[in-house]
């Protein structure tokens, strides 16, 4: 069945993509993508039209192009009609769309992946909650610090011992340049686990942030305590850290020094 944003769709758009739709149940995806492509030219605004030419793109390892067609056909549905109904021939699993959304968020497209994750949600589902923090993962890749901290805070109200979800919340208030505030909401992550690396160093970043330099080299030493669980990359950043803390502290150090020197005159 084929659906559109417009009222009519031509006998022989529908003729090709019928005639698509059997090359791909036979899998002659090479065959069946010049027929999109003229579907699509023919008229751009068939949704899953965009989306069946998506997944021929995929098959043929054409892997940046298929996002781009798939973007498209988002776009499509739910600027035409509710987004639940992105395929009007079957059920989509709350996996799917999670598994959509998250394919789009990690081939950079934040926007649409959000569109999806919204229509997602109206589902009543146990993954409500993985939804509302990568959802708002999403918004904090855009700069929409102010509407992912909402997110984690929604998804906080399903799981309010959710490290991760607390992790994000800091980051955000901390990318807003709420040093205070993002260090209570990591106490509370490290309230309920006080060994995991991600939050300590993001702790000390926003002591550090707050001049309180000897705070931050503290949590930056327990970040690295940890090392046998933390990643090689994440060891160089924590110790780059911990280096300009180290710096700021002799700096200090050494003009107190010239003070105390000036005094003694």
């Amino acid at each position: 069945m084929i659906s559109t944003t417009q009222t009519t769709v031509s006998d022989d758009v529908i003729a090709l993509f019928e005639k698509g739709l059997q090359k791909i149940s036979v899998e002659d995806h090479a065959a069946a993508l010049p027929i999109f492509e003229q579907i699509v030219a023919l008229n751009p605004n068939i949704p899953n039209a965009w989306e069946k030419y998506s997944a021929v793109l995929q098959k043929l390892d054409r892997y940046g192009e298929a996002m781009a067609a798939n973007a498209t056909a988002i776009r499509l549905y739910q600027s035409g009609r509710n987004a639940l109904a992105i395929d009007p021939t079957k059920s989509w699993t709350i996996t799917e769309w999670l598994t959509k959304a998250n394919t789009l968020y990690l081939h950079g497209c934040y926007e649409e992946a959000i569109v999806v994750y919204d229509a997602a949600l109206h589902l009543e589902s146990e993954k409500k909650y993985t939804l509302l923090n990568n959802k708002g993962l999403a918004l904090q890749k855009l700069g929409r610090r102010e509407d992912a901290i909402a997110a984690y805070e929604a998804a906080l109200k399903i799981r309010p011992d959710s490290c991760e979800a607390l992790n994000n919340k800091g980051n955000a208030l901390y990318g807003l340049g709420y040093y205070q505030e993002a260090i209570t909401t990591y106490d509370k992550a490290l309230a309920i686990n006080p060994h995991i690396y991600e939050v300590l160093n993001n702790k000390g970043n926003a002591l550090y942030k707050l001049r309180r330099y000897q705070a931050a080299l503290t949590l930056y030493n327990m970040a690295l305590a940890l090392k046998t669980d933390v990643q090689e990359t994440d060891v160089q950043e924590i110790i780059e850290n911990k280096g300009a803390a180290l710096y700021r502290l002799g700096l200090r150090g050494s003009l107190a020094q010239r003070s105390n020197q000036r005094k003694s005159r």
